[in-house]
Formats: C-alpha cells, structure tokens, sequence
C-alpha cells in the first residue's frame, strides 16, 4: 500500500512537470509516455496498485489512484434571511455536516446595501437584481467556508436548482425554499468564485 501511494505521488509529479515544461502536448511524446509508464503493455496493468488512465494523457485529465477520485476543495455559502426568518439555518447547517462537509469558517453577520450590491454585482441589471438586493440586507445571514469531496459541485448539487420547485426532492431549496428569490441558499458555481465571495466575508489568515 504505501510503495504504491509513493509511485502514484511520484507518477503525477512527473506528469506536473512534463506539463510545466512542454505543455499537454508533451504528454504524445513516446518518451515522456514510457517515462510515466504508459507503454504497450498498458492494458495488461489494469490489476496494477496504481493505474494511470490512457484519457488522462489526452484531454480528460482523470487520475485513478487506490480507488481515488474525488479531492477535497473549499467552497463557499450563504444561509439567506428568508431562511434565517423562518429558523431553518439549524436544519440547513445539519444537513451540510451530514454530506460530509467541514465548516472552515461561519459568520453571522447582517449585509449592508454596498456589501451585497458589490455580492451581486454580476447580476446587476437584470430583472431580479433589485429584490436580491433587497431580501439580503432584511435580515441576518450565516457567511460560511465549507470544505468536502468536489466541494463546489457537491455543494451544487445539494442545494438544488435556482427555483425551488424545479429542485430535485431531498435538495435543501426544494426543502427550504419558496420562490426563485427566497430560495434559502447562495452557493458558489467555481471554485475562483468561492474564493472571491469567501474574500468579502473573512480575512486570509482566517482562511489558514
């Protein structure tokens, strides 16, 4: 077990560099192939403790390592005051901890008009900017930095769909939510995202 965790490290530290160096490109070369030990025998290695898939080299970019295929990644989200007016935050930080997430950090805090127009700002001008706006400086939210297995999407995918009726049952807008607005959560849709909003909540040595 632990010769094979030491030759999948070394394996993608070779595969970094290869890429560092010559770019994904580099990767065809058959030098570079028989160097992170993709040959002709590659099939025949499948019972392998470590097995580099043949995609990984061109475009898909998966690592199959011991039976790995997630990584942990923070992400970012908000419990909205719709959510808080109705007592519900208890429920919600429950269900985030029973997917397996980590609270890194949590803050209450209520949102002045400048702290969420600059939240929002993409969507600025658009249709329902105002009362966004609005529902998120009514009342106090919960700001917080959760950590899990694909964190964004994972957390994606428990939220649930903007419009809470068109969510998957057992989500936590279908759950939680009553319209497109008062819909109980914001969760970030990249992981770059999540570290701009995290940015507007917490300082950097609170994210260490």
């Amino acid at each position: 077990m632990a010769r094979g965790v030491a030759y999948f490290w070394g394996t993608l530290l070779c595969f970094l560099e290869v890429v560092r160096q010559e770019g994904f490109q580099g990767l065809r070369s058959p030098k570079n192939r028989s160097l992170l030990g993709v040959n002709e025998d590659f099939e025949d290695k499948r019972n392998a403790e470590i097995t580099l898939l043949d995609g990984f080299f061109f475009g898909s970019c998966t690592i199959v390592a011991l039976g790995w295929s997630t990584m942990r990644e923070r992400t970012f989200c908000i419990i909205k005051p719709d959510a808080m007016l109705a007592r519900q935050e208890g429920k919600i930080i429950d269900a985030l901890l029973g997917a397996g997430f980590d609270i890194v950090q949590m803050r209450l805090v209520w949102l002045d008009r400048a702290t969420a127009e600059r939240f929002y700002e993409v969507h600025r001008g658009k249709p329902f900017w105002s009362e966004l706006v609005e529902l998120m400086t009514s009342g106090p939210i919960v700001a917080m930095v959760l950590e899990g297995e694909n964190g964004v999407a994972a957390l994606r995918r428990l939220v649930g769909a903007t419009n809470p009726r068109q969510a998957e049952r057992g989500t936590l807008r279908r759950r939680f939510g009553t319209s497109t607005t008062r819909n109980a959560l914001h969760a970030a849709d990249s992981a770059g995202n999540a570290a701009v909003e995290s940015s507007l909540f917490f300082a950097p040595e609170e994210m260490e």
